[in-house]
């Protein structure tokens, strides 16, 4: 379904986000070259503009409201993992010759490591270019998961208010086993700060939660599992000052219903190369003989 716009009503939206706090101008975005301007935008917002800790909303969500300023028709949020128009085939990001040919059932996996541009970026592509052998991502979508009490088919700025309770994740399909979830996991801890509660970099906000949401119970002990290996790393002072802080506050959840986000946010960071994103590799390997 695709909606027409009159310039009032585009105005209109721009307007009500200026007054929420989300947008810097209603000149210096388009629904064409938003992502970037407002992302510079945002940038310079909170450097000359600082919000305080105990302000609901901050204006660091302001580097996606542009995305949202289209309604997304409520069929088009139906209550599925995957659809065909909303899915990326994550087999695209390594030459054929590199990726080998993996059969049998996939499994689901999902977490939330602050912004999911990024979230999504170091598991499709970073990630299996570092190990394209042991398993394979082979389809994904970026979206929402909350408790089961939260509302059905949030908007994105439901999300961004906190009223719902619902973690921007990357949920995906995988093959691989329990072999591969757990490099997914060690992965998760490196690429992001897991010790800063709801919070990475400037993002904060209970949507920017570090979670590990479980589709089994291999996948919730495996979890747990490496969860308190990183916890030990980081109390010996084995990894150096890699985190803010020195306590892993990443929550462990059995999964609930994944709700995927507007087009536009899906695989943004290929399409936007420069786009925003404030993830980056904490150190490079795990290390062996964690407990020696």
């Amino acid at each position: 379904m695709a909606f027409l716009f009159t310039e009032e009503t585009v105005t209109d939206y721009f307007t009500e986000y200026i007054e929420m706090g989300l947008c810097v101008s209603t000149t210096s975005a388009s629904t064409t070259n938003a992502p970037t301007n407002l992302s510079d935008n945002k940038r310079k917002s909170e450097q000359t503009n600082p919000v305080s800790k105990d302000e609901k909303r901050t204006v660091s969500t302001s580097r996606k409201t542009d995305l949202a300023l289209t309604p997304e028709p409520l069929e088009s949020r139906v209550v599925t993992t995957f659809s065909a128009d909303r899915t990326i085939e994550a087999s695209k990001t390594l030459s054929e010759e590199d990726m080998p040919v993996f059969t049998g059932p996939t499994e689901k996996a999902c977490f939330g490591a602050g912004c999911y541009w990024g979230t999504e970026k170091y598991f499709r592509y970073n990630f299996q270019k570092k190990f394209p052998k042991l398993g394979k991502i082979s389809k994904g979508a970026v979206g929402f998961m909350g408790p089961e009490s939260a509302p059905e088919n949030p908007s994105y700025r439901q999300v961004c208010n906190g009223d719902t309770g619902h973690v921007e994740v990357y949920d995906f399909e995988y093959y691989g086993g329990n072999e591969y979830f757990e490099a997914l996991v060690r992965y998760f801890f490196q690429f992001h700060d897991p010790t800063t509660l709801n919070r990475q970099g400037n993002d904060r906000g209970t949507q920017y939660a570090s979670v590990i949401y479980c589709y089994t119970d291999d996948q919730y002990e495996i979890a747990t599992k490496v969860k308190k290996e990183l916890q030990h790393l980081v109390s010996i002072k084995r990894l150096g000052k890699v985190y803010q802080s020195s306590t892993v506050a990443t929550d462990i959840r059995r999964s609930t219903i994944f709700y995927p986000a507007h087009e536009e946010h899906q695989d943004y960071l290929t399409i936007n190369p420069n786009g925003y994103c404030n993830h980056r590799m904490r150190f490079n390997d795990w290390p062996e003989d964690v407990y020696d």
